[in-house]
């Protein structure tokens, strides 16, 4: 099924069933708001936190002559209000993305069941789990993705670097990139068996039939994310945005991922 043909049929899908939106509005807000409180209590909060990190380390930094710098190190440990900091940091760093996750695992998927139901029937328990296995998978190969572009790098300040600095970064954001691809193109393909192995024979052997469909839904996602941010300022009008336009193209781009594997 070409781009041409699964658009059309998208639209189809998406207007005649255009009164599951308000539900999908509900999960929608109920995940929105759920970030915004995760943000508010632990990203701002660990914002926070480095900076003072940051501040007891330059005035360490300072007290030091240049033959002394390669203890800092030892002398930051040993700092009681850096080690404070430090630790509120990546307390905070992980109740954030610890909340994401599991709050993720409890919307999105029943979001994702609707969008599949209205292409094909499909389980919700069955969908609901597999979403589970998927998003903690993904999670897991984007956690080593972060770690590995931490130690590269890291290695840049070393004598014998394993790559340049500009190096990693384009390693972490193509890694990143096919990481998003996947998981995509897994959650598209809910209501198949074998999701994962299938997830690689489609995403790749099928690229021309999968890539299109992702790159489509990749855009409108971005548009439907980004949209409200230009009324930042203005929290009611940037909402209702997100309401009446995002959510919306949001819902469509899952069904656009899904019709070319439909089983209709």
């Amino acid at each position: 099924m070409t781009l041409s043909q699964t658009l059309p049929k998208s639209w189809n899908v998406f207007w005649k069933n255009k009164k599951m939106l308000p539900v999908i509005l509900l999960l929608e807000a109920i995940f929105f708001i759920s970030v915004l409180y995760l943000h508010y209590h632990f990203f701002i909060p660990s914002a926070d936190a480095a900076l003072r990190a940051g501040e007891v380390m330059q005035e360490e930094i300072q007290q030091k002559t240049d033959a002394e710098l390669y203890t800092l190190d030892q002398t930051l440990s040993e700092n009681d209000a850096f080690m404070t900091a430090y630790l509120r940091l990546l307390e905070n760093i992980a109740y954030f993305f610890l909340g994401i996750l599991g709050i993720t695992l409890l919307v999105r998927g029943p979001i994702w069941y609707l969008s599949h139901s209205l292409v094909h029937p499909v389980s919700l328990k069955r969908t609901w789990l597999k979403f589970i296995g998927l998003t903690l998978l993904w999670f897991a190969f984007l956690l080593a993705t972060l770690i590995a572009y931490s130690i590269l790098e890291g290695s840049t300040t070393t004598i014998l670097p394993v790559v340049s600095s500009g190096t990693a970064s384009a390693l972490f954001i193509i890694a990143t990139a096919i990481i998003a691809y996947l998981a995509q193109t897994s959650y598209a393909l809910l209501s198949h068996d074998q999701t994962f192995k299938n997830t690689f024979l489609f995403a790749f052997k099928q690229a021309k039939k999968a890539g299109p469909a992702w790159l489509v839904s990749a855009l409108i996602t971005f548009v439907a994310l980004t949209l409200p941010l230009n009324w930042m300022l203005r929290p009611p009008i940037a909402l209702a945005v997100y309401a009446a336009i995002s959510v919306p193209l949001l819902h469509f781009a899952r069904i656009n991922l899904i019709v070319p594997w439909s089983k209709k």
